[in-house]
């Protein structure tokens, strides 16, 4: 069987920037931010020690608004659009069948598809790797290059498209411009912002809640400076306000509002203000126009849909639920799998806002927990949600990411009903998690252990756990603690 060839456009993080210097030597990594904490507990020793002994900001929010400022230096933009620094993206303009083996373990380790490969071939599989800050329009104008390599390459007239977060608005720019070349056969939506993000639009109208100060270091970089968290949750009072005030606006001045990638990713909602309050000047005028245009094509989202799928586009997506968006936001009532609302993501089902129930609804469409309603989505047939899943742990749900293989392999499999294994409403688990306790369990079971009946029926409890597609609400919690239990963690 001859299949489509597919292409993964990955998500915000996904993607692996570097700064060059003005030969075009690599310099270091751009984004994702590669972080030395020490150093930057170095740079904020001596104003942290003042502040502390005066117990007021005795400037340590300028301090910090200057590391901020050295940290996205490299991924700065002039008021029109353009990169100040000189970037290159690490791509990979060949299938991941001609890759090296260090691109292939990125690009697996990126979006784990391997069982997908295994089916239609290396061959037929592509990663378009992007600036997640760049032009959005510049992108799409790759990625449309990308496509016809594709196609050359493959000898297919057709591609399917697997967007993931930001590349949801990535496919919303490329179709948008170069859909009448009728190149797309499918297109899976995998957690993607295909109307932006509210966290995006909290973070630029300053709508922030403070109370939870170690959510902050999310978006420069997270694991890397877990040191720093005890210096925030010291500072006194009134400072920490002042501190991120300034951080946030030196992320907008210097990346998100030059960038229309980012203008992207603002729901439609929010667009009109925000545009106005922050690129109506003269100096944006180019970042104006470009994000006015996207803006303009997306307002009437279900004509944008209708008239894609009048020239022979399938769409489906792939959803969480059920979570607060990362704490840092004031938005807190928001079902979302943390990074994107629930609403954005499934194309526009009605879901309650986090601890509400929705009134009586159609049940065909009405998750078990009354919390969602998926006839209002423009794909209300071809549109799965978990329960509770969080944004990056989607890349580790076998379930999830099983349907995306059918319906990228399978073109009889094309709604919620096609499988009753693979129900409209399930909930998140993680497999590469208990597939791990799995084998720390059969480890200890080739030594000496006081419970070997307990622990084989924990492991024979896990494998067929995972052999059922069907979820129960409390994920892999149950499973993954007889596990631990019977191997002493």
């Amino acid at each position: 069987m001859q299949y489509i060839p597919t292409i993964l456009i990955p998500g915000i993080g996904q993607s692996r920037v570097d700064l060059l210097d003005k030969n075009g030597n690599r310099v270091k990594r751009a984004w994702p931010f590669d972080l030395d904490s020490k150093a930057l507990i170095k740079k904020l020793t001596g104003p942290l020690t003042k502040m502390m002994m005066f117990r007021k900001d005795a400037g340590f929010s300028d301090a910090v608004a200057k590391l901020v400022e050295e940290v996205v230096a490299p991924l700065a933009m002039n008021s029109d659009g353009s990169s100040k620094e000189n970037l290159r993206v690490v791509s990979f303009p060949k299938s991941v069948a001609e890759v090296t083996d260090d691109e292939r373990r990125f690009i697996y380790r990126m979006v784990p598809v391997e069982t997908l490969s295994e089916i239609i071939g290396e061959e037929n599989l592509f990663f378009f790797a992007y600036n997640s800050f760049g032009n959005l329009y510049a992108t799409a104008a790759e990625f449309d290059k990308f496509v016809d390599m594709v196609l050359e390459k493959t000898g297919s007239d057709k591609v399917n498209l697997v967007p993931i977060s930001l590349g949801g608005c990535v496919a919303n720019a490329y179709l948008q411009k170069y859909s009448h070349k009728k190149a797309v056969n499918r297109v899976v939506n995998f957690v993607a912002a295909l109307d932006g993000s509210i966290l995006i639009s909290d973070l630029l109208s300053n709508n922030i809640n403070y109370d939870d100060v170690t959510s902050i270091l999310s978006l420069f970089g997270g694991g890397s400076v877990e040191e720093i968290k005890p210096m925030l949750k010291v500072l006194p009072a009134g400072v920490m306000e002042v501190t991120v005030e300034k951080a946030i606006k030196v992320l907008t001045d210097a990346v998100l509002a030059n960038s229309t990638m980012m203008w992207g990713v603002i729901p439609r909602d929010y667009y009109g203000e925000l545009s106005a309050r922050l690129i109506s000047d003269s100096a944006h005028s180019i970042v104006k126009a470009q994000a006015d245009e996207f803006y303009e094509a997306h307002k009437d989202y279900e004509k944008f849909i209708r008239d894609l799928e009048a020239d022979g586009i399938e769409f489906f997506n792939i959803c969480g639920y059920g979570k607060q968006l990362i704490p840092i936001v004031a938005s807190t009532r928001v079902s979302s799998d943390t990074i994107i609302g629930t609403v954005s993501e499934s194309m526009g089902a009605t879901v309650a806002p986090l601890g509400d129930v929705l009134p009586d609804t159609d049940a065909k469409y009405r998750s078990p927990d009354g919390t969602i309603d998926a006839s209002t989505s423009l794909e209300p047939d071809k549109t799965w949600f978990f329960k509770n899943q969080q944004h990056d742990g989607i890349a580790y749900n076998d379930v999830a990411l099983e349907i995306a293989k059918k319906i990228l392999t399978e073109p009889e499999f094309n709604s919620v009903f096609s499988d009753e294994r693979f129900p409209q409403f399930n909930n998140a688990r993680s497999a590469g998690r208990i597939k791990k306790y799995i084998m720390k369990a059969e480890q200890k079971l080739t030594g000496f252990v006081n419970n070997p009946d307990e622990i084989e029926k924990a492991i024979a409890d896990a494998k067929k756990f995972l052999d059922n597609t069907i979820v129960p609400e409390c994920g892999d919690a149950v499973v993954l603690a007889k596990l631990k239990s019977a191997i002493g963690e």
